[in-house]
């Protein structure tokens, strides 16, 4: 998620609020069980908690902080690259351990259906 406010100008590389990751992972055991859950994105932003992982399915939801300077953004085919990093998700338990990795891009999509360059328009707007 964005965690500026809303751009009336093209964000840049560096020159942005940055952007903050919530990571949904979904964990599936035969019998309750209890770990450590970690998240490490390659930029160097980490985060872990302890979990209680019920019989069956659930999902925890881990969050870390991605700040303008560690992450190029992601641009559509023909305006620009199209970074991507690594957001690796393990779990470490008494009996079991599972680690992934997925591939993320960070970018900053807006429908503007006003005149955005206006700042009393998107002023109101933002409220």
């Amino acid at each position: 998620f964005y965690k500026g406010t809303h751009p009336t100008v093209p964000l840049e590389d560096g020159k942005h609020a940055g952007f903050e990751l919530r990571a949904r992972v979904h964990l599936k055991a035969a019998t309750a069980t209890t770990g450590t859950l970690s998240i490490a994105g390659a930029w160097g932003g980490t985060a872990s908690q302890e979990v209680s992982v019920p019989a069956g399915g659930s999902n925890v939801t881990l969050t870390i902080d991605v700040p303008a300077a560690d992450a190029k953004l992601w641009w559509p085919f023909g305006l620009g690259a199209q970074e991507l990093y690594n957001v690796t998700v393990s779990f470490s338990g008494a009996s079991s351990t599972a680690t992934a990795t997925r591939r993320v891009g960070f970018r900053h999509v807006a429908l503007v259906t006003g005149n955005d360059t206006d700042t009393g328009y998107v002023e109101k707007a933002a409220s």
